[in-house]
């Protein structure tokens, strides 16, 4: 598995399309994810629910390290808005990575636009975009070493 793998089953993650098959697959089933006995579709929904799991729980960790509430999937959208902003005011690249991180691929905030965004974080798209390739770098990292 290499990091264009992460990317490529994140990418389709976020696009609702089936994911690709790439290393990622043979890693996790490695690490028994996933197994060969499972349907392709079983394994796919496997697949986005544990990477899913992965990016909220190391989230939900960095934001309790900076003594922050933890998010949660039933938050009202307002609510979740001032969380991110909280995020963006701890001047932390780790912890804006796995914030981006969340608001791409959890599908909360689908509806939230760049411009929202870059307000929320009062940062530029750019920034934005270079967060999410670090939490793509750190997500697999946090695969290879589970």
């Amino acid at each position: 598995m290499n990091f264009d793998d992460v990317k490529a089953v994140l990418h389709a993650i976020q696009q609702s399309q089936p994911l690709p098959v790439t290393g990622l697959q043979t890693t996790l089933r490695q690490k028994s994810i996933i197994s060969d006995e499972m349907p392709l579709r079983q394994q796919d929904d496997r697949i986005k629910s544990w990477l899913l799991n992965v990016i909220s729980s190391q989230y939900n960790r960095v934001r309790r390290f900076h003594r922050l509430a933890p998010i949660s999937t039933d938050m009202p959208r307002q609510q979740l808005i001032d969380y991110l902003r909280q995020d963006y005011q701890q001047s932390d690249r780790v912890l804006e990575a796995w914030s981006v991180m969340f608001v791409h691929y959890s599908g909360l905030l689908e509806t939230l636009t760049i411009q929202e965004y870059e307000s929320i974080a009062q940062t530029s798209e750019r920034t934005l975009r270079r967060r999410q390739i670090y939490g793509h770098r750190l997500i697999h990292m946090h695969i290879q070493l589970c």
